[in-house]
């Protein structure tokens, strides 16, 4: 999917999409940690760009989990993390304002994310395909989304920030609301359950 088509697309929808009450119990299953591969970018402008645009949407939007900034490059979802692309650097550019139904985020352009993807090996936890972003905010509320184009319009003209990331193996906390983002390497292996409760090792 390109940019511009999720814009279309978002801008064709009825209304915003909006998460169910016990959404996250139904997800989790009991289980904590959610593993992903990550680009975490920690870079000050990163944050002021998320901060000023989420406050323009206030109260439209509630923070996103893991509230850390960052780009997901692969999910792993509740089996073991993968290191084997671990401390992989590329270049990226965080460009303007674009929408899912279910969330504001900034678009994210890297090549060589691709390349990074494809040495992943397995299936991908994914349900919908595959776009470089950076998330601001999830929506709460399920108005149309031609009512949020005047406070989006502004932020479709930033300038691209240039940076370096670095890629990580990450659990996403998903007995916390706030979803915070850790290290795999901090969990003990004895943490990791699949689907059935059996436990990794490393």
């Amino acid at each position: 999917m390109s940019f511009s088509r999720c814009w279309q697309q978002f801008l064709k929808a009825p209304t915003l999409l909006i998460g169910d009450p016990g959404i996250r119990e139904r997800w989790h299953q009991g289980r904590r940690w959610y593993n992903v591969s990550v680009l975490v970018l920690e870079e000050p402008a990163i944050q002021e760009r998320r901060t000023e645009i989420f406050s323009a949407l206030s109260p439209l939007l509630r923070p996103s989990a893991p509230a850390t900034p960052h780009v997901t490059v692969w999910v792993h979802g509740f089996g073991p993390p993968d290191f084997s692309q671990e401390g992989a650097e590329v270049d990226l550019e965080v460009g303007r304002v674009n929408s899912f139904r279910s969330c504001v985020f900034l678009e994210v352009r890297c090549p060589e994310i691709r390349e990074l993807r494809a040495t992943f090996s397995g299936t991908e936890e994914r349900y919908a395909p595959y776009l470089p972003h950076l998330t601001v905010g999830c929506y709460q509320h399920a108005v149309p989304p031609q009512q949020l184009l005047p406070l989006l319009r502004p932020f479709r003209r930033l300038p691209p920030l240039r940076l370096r990331g670095r890629l990580q193996a990450m659990c996403v906390d998903a007995w916390d609301e706030a979803g915070g983002l850790h290290p795999a390497r901090s969990i003990p292996p004895a943490e990791f359950t699949s689907r059935d409760g059996a436990t990794f090792s490393r």
